[in-house]
């Protein structure tokens, strides 16, 4: 009642826009930051939910406040414009249109000021952070989950420890309050709180070309003898995947959607990190679409594939035969019947094999 009344008073509508457009200067200076008693993200943050807290619903009062703010953080939670570009380049999606055009066009702004640092990364990356972690700001933050997961995945591989550890959190807040609040989940076949495969496309049809380019991006890395020791480039795309619900558990068909990250996604199988492994193979069974018309992921086409893999591939290559395994087993744990389609497939005979000593 407070904040409906204050923001129908003229002398009072305009504090908020007032304050939250100092806050965000603050943030993007490097001397007002230093100098700042709230030069720690964390009161940064608390700062910007209060503001956007205090803004009446929008059945009331149509909301600018927040859109506003939000969009903002996005934009200098970003690398710089010809940092950015050239990222999008290398991913061969720079061009493209759909692919978070929005983030090109805000950055021009956070170009021109010259406020481009490694400082208002580290704060709008944080403070993003808090604001997606807030449930009462869960409906306004809803709007820019895409652009958010877009800069965290760019963050990730950063060449400064601060953009990669605040991006590293960002991520992990939007797996818990947008992709599974599970927080003690295992990247089990349809955990009850994860969003599915089918809505997580649908809500973000902008996200699919840009993830699909950081897999086949970690692709070419793998092929290159890359990622050896440390972290694969699509690692964040392969942990987001392992813990959608299962495409097979609902029963819209996004083939058109899927498809295209089973086979980036399969060649993870093969990497040499076994949480690598582990996780491709929940991705693989989360992919898996119970399309019997699909000759890439309906589940025939994938056991065939896992027991060709086992069967057929060269005799030391240990790594791609163990990944096989994992997928055969997270195949089997998201079908009805387990067992019947491990003896009708022939599949248990082709196991077995593998658990005698060569």
């Amino acid at each position: 009642e407070i904040s409906l009344w204050c923001f129908r008073q003229d002398s009072f509508a305009t504090f908020p826009s007032r304050w939250g457009r100092r806050l965000l200067s603050e943030i993007s200076g490097a001397e007002i930051v230093r100098n700042s008693t709230l030069r720690r993200s964390t009161g940064y943050a608390l700062g910007f939910v209060a503001l956007m807290r205090s803004e009446p619903p929008a059945a009331v009062v149509p909301k600018s406040l927040c859109p506003f703010i939000l969009g903002k953080l996005v934009t200098l939670s970003l690398p710089p414009l010809k940092e950015l570009q050239a990222r999008l380049d290398s991913l061969l999606i720079g061009g493209d249109p759909t692919i978070v055009g929005t983030l090109l066009r805000g950055n021009v702004e956070a170009e021109a000021k010259n406020d481009n640092n490694p400082k208002r990364r580290v704060h709008a990356l944080n403070i993003l952070r808090t604001i997606v972690l807030d449930a009462p700001l869960a409906s306004d933050v809803q709007a820019i989950v895409g652009e958010t997961i877009v800069s965290a995945i760019l963050g990730y591989h950063d060449e400064l420890w601060g953009v990669r550890n605040s991006s590293t959190m960002v991520f992990s807040a939007i797996m818990l309050r947008i992709v599974d609040s599970d927080k003690n989940a295992r990247g089990g076949p349809g955990s009850g709180s994860a969003i599915t495969a089918v809505e997580f496309f649908r809500t973000y049809p902008s996200l699919v070309p840009f993830l699909l380019a950081i897999l086949n991006k970690g692709v070419d890395e793998l092929v290159d003898g890359g990622s050896g020791v440390q972290q694969s480039t699509a690692f964040p795309v392969l942990l987001l995947l392992s813990r959608l619900q299962p495409v097979g558990f609902t029963a819209s068909d996004i083939t058109n959607l899927t498809d295209p990250f089973v086979s980036p996604t399969w060649t993870f199988l093969s990497h040499q990190q076994h949480h690598i492994r582990v996780v491709a193979s929940k991705a693989i069974a989360n992919l898996c679409s119970d399309n019997s018309s699909s000759n890439v992921s309906s589940r025939q086409a994938l056991l065939d594939r896992c027991q060709s893999c086992l069967l057929w591939s060269d005799s030391t290559a240990w790594n791609e035969k163990h990944g096989a395994i994992l997928a055969l087993k997270e195949l089997l744990l998201t079908c009805g019947a387990p067992f019947e389609v491990l003896k009708a497939n022939g599949v248990d005979t082709v196991v077995e094999s593998f658990t005698k000593p060569p």
